[in-house]
């Protein structure tokens, strides 16, 4: 189920916390569910762009209980909860709508990610002057000798996305605070029992991980976790090939999906890597 729609939050970023209340479990919500127009104002871009927390000890606790990547969930959470308040900014408030034309608007992946969240509306209001931005360009460029450079300059990269910077940022703070979740005997203790992350995650954990007893540990419970997922596809698919789909346990029937999930990362989850030619 989708969160309910909240308005714009003031920037109060929190420290990674080893300790505090327990949270009730979340599931990433899924982006495509058309949202009810908000109630509250969005006083400017700069205040969406930058609504991230960092979790604490007991959600991150919460989080790897998933049985995809508990760092991808996250990352799927923070996207639905800005675009859903983007949505309702760049459909009512006529900055949001210049700001959005000078900056060509969003990477694909994420245009169309803003598109299944807004109303069809919302969508014809909010683009307008991206869209008379692109007509005077190529006006411009049809009596202009460097006409292909002119186009490709409407072209969106990743690099300059604001949602990619917004979830790049994220992942950077949701990795700091589980490698501080993990260097602790009782975050290992947690963290023994999870799926664990997918392998960009995983590189990016072993990265600011100091430790190398810590690093050998992360890897080798990797190795261990992949062991058995081909383990569980085999039988998954021995038993498929039988037909005995019934005697199959839930490891055996999602071992495709969290094997492909831990090899890409999840599905609808677009952060650009951060050594992309800038």
């Amino acid at each position: 189920m989708s969160p309910a729609r909240q308005g714009p939050r003031d920037y109060n970023p929190a420290p990674c916390r080893k300790s505090g209340g327990p949270d009730k479990p979340t599931s990433p919500p899924e982006i495509g569910q058309k949202l009810p127009p908000s109630t509250e104002e969005v006083a400017s871009a700069k205040q969406i762009d930058v609504a991230v927390t960092s979790p604490a000890g007991p959600e991150i606790a919460q989080h790897l209980q998933s049985r995809g990547c508990p760092v991808c969930d996250y990352l799927h959470r923070v996207a639905f909860d800005f675009l859903s308040q983007w949505q309702y900014a760049l459909s009512t408030d006529d900055r949001i709508q210049v700001e959005f034309a000078s900056e060509l608007g969003f990477c694909p992946p994420h245009a169309w990610q803003l598109e299944a969240v807004s109303s069809p509306t919302g969508s014809a209001t909010g683009y307008v002057n991206l869209v008379e931005h692109i007509s005077r360009t190529l006006a411009h460029a049809a009596s202009s000798p460097a006409g292909e450079q002119s186009v490709r300059a409407l072209l969106r990269v990743n690099r300059s996305c604001r949602v990619c910077r917004l979830l790049r940022d994220a992942e950077q703070r949701y990795i700091g605070c589980l490698a501080i979740f993990i260097a602790e005997p009782e975050g290992q203790e947690v963290y023994s029992h999870a799926q664990g992350p997918c392998l960009r995650h995983l590189a990016g954990l072993v990265a600011v991980t100091k430790d190398a007893e810590i690093v050998a540990y992360l890897l080798g419970r990797a190795a261990g976790r992949f062991e058995r997922l081909a383990e569980n596809m085999e039988v998954f698919a021995a038993k498929i090939s039988t037909g005995d789909r019934a005697l199959c346990n839930n490891d055996e029937k999602d071992a495709y999906w969290r094997a492909i999930t831990r090899i890409v990362g999840a599905k609808g989850v677009v952060v650009p890597l951060q050594e992309e030619p800038q």
